[in-house]
């Protein structure tokens, strides 16, 4: 019953789409899906169910397994498989101000602004983010007296790399810098364009 459209145990806390939405998703990308409860197992595999009673009892009480298997080779569209219903992306709704502008507000970073694995990080955040969203993305950058130059170059330098001249001015926003994080930025920002310019490559 839990892979069914509108089944939910309580109608005030859910709406019955989160396995009924993996059973769609695994049916348009022909994965395999495996659900293991109280004895029981469900399993959905190359678009066939199958139900089983006969195995062993789950080592923990009122425990559930569900395993899934997506083929990444095949492009995943979840609103289609949704039948047009655009899921809620709530990491980009918590990020967006009162204005809906997506905003990241380094300071707030737990990976700090002082180390290259940071810069990386916050970098594949924001490429994601512009993946899914297509919408412009603003780098706070107020409450930080300085950053690191091997972050800056990681997140604002690579950056510049990867949309290039025109695409980061138009993706990419930088606000509330001062004096010295602008100039530390400039830096990276320069060296990577004469990098790009003599055929460098990335570190």
């Amino acid at each position: 019953m839990a892979v069914q459209e509108g089944i939910t145990r309580d109608k005030a806390i859910g709406q019955g789409n989160g396995l009924w939405g993996l059973k769609q998703i695994i049916t348009d990308n022909s994965g395999q899906l495996t659900i293991t409860s109280n004895g029981a197992r469900y399993s959905f595999i190359n678009r066939k169910a199958r139900l089983s009673s006969v195995i062993p009892q789950l080592a923990f009480e009122n425990g559930c397994i569900v395993d899934f298997q997506l083929d990444y080779s095949k492009e995943i569209s979840i609103s289609k498989a949704l039948h047009g219903h655009e899921p809620t992306n709530y990491l980009v709704e918590s990020l967006e101000n009162d204005f809906g502008q997506i905003t990241i507000k380094l300071i707030e970073k737990e990976s700090g602004t002082g180390t290259r694995p940071s810069g990386v990080q916050i970098r594949n955040e924001v490429i994601n983010i512009y993946k899914q969203t297509g919408r412009p993305i603003a780098l706070d950058f107020i409450g930080l007296p300085v950053i690191a130059s091997s972050f800056a170059d990681e997140l604002i330098g690579k950056l510049f790399i990867e949309f290039g001249f025109f695409g980061f001015n138009n993706i990419i926003k930088l606000k509330n810098m001062n004096p010295t994080v602008q100039a530390i930025v400039q830096r990276s920002v320069a060296q990577r364009m004469m990098e790009s310019l003599n055929g460098g490559k990335l570190e």
